[in-house]
């Protein structure tokens, strides 16, 4: 579950970064591109955080996996709330970031599913 939408995030992510290193200066149209990327990756940033703590939780993963997940929070947050003149280098942080949740949820998914109860729901 967590994998799809870091799939989304990872797409809007990746592409703002390989257009910074693919060339010095971005057109005007891989600047929209970037600019377009970067403000929805800000967007599902939250949705994604909170997903993945709810099934880090169910898996009962370590507070110190859920605490590493949360700094990497944060930091995008920050970053989306401190929008930058140079969104391409920040597309690039972005990026960054994702690398890490995705190394973070790839220690989640190796977890045993959770265990539910009858008569719990």
């Amino acid at each position: 579950m967590i994998k799809k939408m870091l799939t989304g995030f990872a797409a809007v992510a990746l592409i703002a970064g390989a257009s910074l290193v693919a060339s010095c200066s971005l057109t005007t149209e891989q600047t929209a591109a970037v600019e377009k990327a970067y403000n929805a990756t800000c967007s599902q940033e939250p949705a994604l955080y909170q997903t993945f703590v709810l099934v880090a939780t169910a898996k009962k993963a370590s507070d110190k996996t859920l605490a590493r997940a949360a700094a990497v929070h944060h930091a995008a947050i920050r970053l989306c709330e401190t929008r930058p003149k140079d969104v391409a280098s920040a597309a690039v942080q972005l990026a960054a970031l994702y690398a890490q949740l995705v190394t973070i949820s790839a220690q989640v998914d190796k977890l045993p599913p959770p265990v539910i109860s009858p008569g719990t729901s």
